[in-house]
């Protein structure tokens, strides 16, 4: 499930897709020519969807993910 907010318009939208590959995703922003940032987790495949907009989607990381690992290397090494 993917899932779209647009800040300027108070707007969501909700598209499901049979896969987490990033195919979703790079047709609703790429092909609609949307420019701004897009939060996601680390996987690789979003790189894809940057490139292709011409660096038009700047690509913005999870905190969760961020704060996660960080918590984890404080407890392995104090």
């Amino acid at each position: 499930m993917w899932a779209y907010r647009r800040l300027a318009v108070p707007l969501n939208v909700f598209d499901f897709t049979v896969s987490r590959h990033r195919d979703g995703a790079d047709e609703f922003l790429v092909d609609s020519k949307f420019t701004g940032k897009l939060l996601a987790d680390c996987y690789s495949g979003y790189q894809g969807i940057t490139l292709r907009s011409d660096s038009r989607i700047e690509r913005a990381a999870c905190h969760a993910h961020a704060r996660r690992k960080s918590c984890e290397a404080r407890n392995n090494h104090p």
